[in-house]
């Protein structure tokens, strides 16, 4: 896959995440608390899609196990 074409999927993906949101069926205040996120900076987030790469991963995870997933900070070494 060329880089270009993964950046165009990591956009749509962000486009798509606010609908991704509202079908899993959960309430945005059980996911920006999961995510230890003020609720002003979730909304905002959604309506101009500035999420972060760990941002949505942390998203993804919370809808695809909402009541398994603990979000902790992880330590990348390189």
């Amino acid at each position: 896959m060329h880089p270009l074409e993964a950046v165009e999927i990591y956009r749509e993906l962000l486009l798509q995440l606010p609908d991704m949101i509202k079908k899993s069926g959960l309430k945005d205040k059980f996911i920006y608390e999961k995510m230890e996120m003020p609720k002003p900076t979730f909304y905002r987030k959604m309506r101009e899609s500035t999420w972060s790469v760990d941002e949505v991963e942390k998203i993804l995870k919370i809808i695809v196990n909402p009541y398994e997933v603990t979000i902790s900070p992880t330590v990348i070494e390189n």
